[in-house]
């Protein structure tokens, strides 16, 4: 039984055990192979999409109704639970394979830049069911990494800016483990020895600042915790005032230099 977007598809199959390099057995189905089906069980990567899609927005129990209304597929929480553990668990083999390689030096992006921006921060996100955290705290951090080499303005818009050749990074593991995500992540789309300025924007939490250990990157607050830490450091209002009116100029200056030479 296959199970897509569409309902059911039966067909019969048989499975083949194969012997490996290393001498142990393994199996596969041929049919699958020559047909290209590319699954997770016996449902679809195109209803696992769909599944995941929608388990991000509502709760496991309510995306198994909506996957029975929408695709007609009888599916229970703890499937869908199952679906995405899998998922997760695919994801994380192949981070492990990227780091391994970053390690080894085969990472070899092709496109060169002079200059890399970069920027991180964390999201808090509440956690269902089994993945929940122990104790009152039931939401997990996500880290998220994004760079990106310059922007420009949004078609149609004189204020709003979009950045460049965006490529972006998540993960729910520790923070030495993001940081060769990252890191291979950069080194799998571009040539890192020919990148002469990275500059890195973030909150300035600990682990968004160990991405600058050991590297050659510029580490700058952004503009929110920039005012919020000489707010939390000057306390007499005179000096406090005088920094506002120099952190404004700044600011203008920086903007006016964003809009005269953009990915500058």
């Amino acid at each position: 039984m296959f199970k897509n977007d569409y309902g059911d598809v039966e067909y019969s199959r048989r499975i083949y055990q194969f012997e490996l390099e290393d001498g142990k057995t393994a199996t596969k189905f041929l049919l699958d192979e020559y047909l290209g089906m590319d699954t997770i069980g016996n449902v679809s990567i195109n209803l696992v999409e769909t599944i995941l899609t929608n388990v991000s927005e509502v709760s496991f129990g309510k995306t198994a109704e909506n996957i029975k209304t929408m695709c007609n597929q009888e599916i229970s929480a703890q499937g869908v639970w199952n679906i995405v553990q899998t998922v997760g668990e695919k994801i994380n083999e192949l981070e492990k394979r990227k780091i391994e390689l970053n390690k080894k030096g085969a990472l070899k992006g092709k496109k060169e830049v002079p200059v890399l921006f970069q920027e991180q921060d964390g999201v808090w996100l509440s956690i269902q069911g089994k993945d929940r955290p122990k104790g009152k705290n039931r939401k997990k951090e996500l880290k998220l990494a994004v760079s990106y080499t310059g922007w420009k303005l949004r078609p149609g818009s004189k204020k709003e800016y979009a950045v460049i050749d965006k490529t972006v990074c998540a993960s729910f593991n520790s923070s030495s483990h993001f940081k060769k995500v990252a890191e291979a992540t950069i080194a799998e789309k571009y040539n890192v020895d020919e990148i002469e300025t990275r500059i890195l924007n973030g909150d300035g939490a600990k682990w968004i600042k160990a991405t600058c250990e050991d590297q050659d990157i510029h580490f700058e607050l952004d503009p929110f915790h920039i005012s919020q830490a000489i707010i939390r450091k000057v306390s007499d209002q005179v000096i406090l005032r005088l920094r506002w009116s120099l952190l404004i100029r700044n600011t203008y200056l920086h903007q006016s230099l964003r809009r005269t030479y953009p990915g500058a």
